[in-house]
């Protein structure tokens, strides 16, 4: 009987501390609440969500930085190439920010990042960050090798 009356009481201060907790992360905005909704805006492609993604990649979070340039990535709009260049050339930028960058660069498939994709993946100490410049440099490449190759004449072949 005791052992039942036990349970029962650790049962009952269980839900005692944790209902308090329960309702103050229900009423404060959960942490990866931005995250989700930049996460969505790039799903959706949605251009007009640019200027707010922009002004994300300012953010105190770093968490939050590295999304909006994943979901300017995702998106595609010129307008997001000059603040990822930004973001890829600021050295004081977190390494997952800035591998970000060059990953929304590459998927952007944007000639006006090769000076800086090109520097940062013969210059830069960090081997993650340089293999992500290089991804992202081979990504335009194909993509202009490939629009070259459908504006050949017919009977020509492409040199290798």
């Amino acid at each position: 009987m005791f052992q039942k009356i036990d349970k029962l009481v650790l049962i009952l201060v269980m839900a005692a501390l944790l209902l308090p907790l329960g309702a103050a992360s229900a009423q404060a905005k959960p942490a990866w609440e931005p995250g989700r909704t930049i996460y969505n805006l790039g799903e959706q492609r949605a251009p007009e969500a640019v200027p707010f993604l922009i002004q994300k990649l300012h953010d105190l979070s770093p968490t939050v930085r590295r999304m909006a340039a994943k979901a300017l990535g995702k998106i595609g709009d010129p307008r997001g190439i000059n603040p990822l260049l930004a973001v890829l050339r600021d050295t004081n930028e977190k390494l997952s920010v800035r591998c970000a960058a060059a990953q929304a660069l590459g998927r952007m498939r944007s000639p006006q990042a090769l000076e800086a994709l090109a520097q940062v993946a013969t210059q830069c100490s960090c081997r993650r960050l340089r293999k992500d410049a290089c991804v992202a440099l081979m990504k335009i490449a194909r993509h202009y090798q490939h629009i070259a190759s459908l504006n050949l004449p017919q009977g020509t072949k492409q040199a290798d």
